[in-house]
């Protein structure tokens, strides 16, 4: 489920700062193999910028929650090695 989300999520925010007009396929069809290239192109530019934006913001946000779990439960889990491990 997290990779469906993430995809998802990369698109939305590209599109809001790529903003695409998409074809309705209900009143437009594609014409040509070269219109419908374009149309693909427009939407992995929206992707890849979504993309761009999401790494460092999930990166970050992912560092702070492991560095704040860490640093609260630190003594325990080296207490737990050290325990196990026989050290």
């Amino acid at each position: 489920m997290g990779i469906p989300l993430f995809f998802y999520l990369n698109f939305l925010v590209g599109h809001f700062f790529y903003p695409i007009d998409v074809v309705d396929p209900y009143v437009e069809t594609v014409d040509s193999a070269s219109e419908a290239v374009g149309y693909g192109l427009k939407i992995g530019k929206a992707f890849f910028i979504g993309m761009v934006i999401n790494i460092p913001l999930f990166g970050i946000f992912t560092y702070l929650v492991m560095n704040s779990i860490v640093r609260r439960y630190r003594e325990n889990m080296l207490t737990f090695v050290q325990k196990k491990w026989d050290l």
